[in-house]
């Protein structure tokens, strides 16, 4: 019977990525912490990419592909993959925004509004998968 059948899949876990950040004057914000956050779902895997803005506000992130093994044929045997944008710097305001993976827009602009900021939510839970800094 197929139904208990896995199949092996080379899926996406976080897809190739560029955030770039401004101000409410369109000047680039470098040194932000930019975290790319991703959550399986119904599983409970996650994990969290960090990296900061370079000179020109950008923060990239690389594709990551992983083998899983899925069950199409049984209730919950696939995943969904959703990711949390969250970015902050001193002095301005935290700016958050979530996608699903039929949502999700790789190459995006944010505008951080000045402020104060509290950081962003705590992920020390989450598996670090890629920590990078701006050379």
């Amino acid at each position: 019977m197929l139904a208990g059948c896995g199949l092996p899949v080379y899926e996406t876990v976080q897809p190739e990525a560029s955030l770039t950040v401004r101000s409410e004057t369109g000047t680039p914000i470098q040194g932000a912490q930019v975290r790319l956050n991703m959550r399986a779902i119904p599983s409970a895997n996650s994990a969290v990419a960090v990296v900061l803005t370079d000179t020109d506000g950008r923060a990239s992130f690389p594709e990551v592909k992983e083998w899983h093994t899925r069950y199409p044929l049984m209730m919950h045997g696939t995943v969904e993959y959703r990711w949390t944008w969250c970015v902050s710097k001193a002095g301005y305001q935290d700016h958050d925004e979530r996608w699903s993976v039929r949502e999700f827009k790789p190459y995006a602009v944010v505008t951080m509004k000045e402020g104060s900021s509290s950081g962003c939510p705590d992920t020390t839970s989450l598996k670090a998968r890629v920590i990078l800094t701006p050379t």
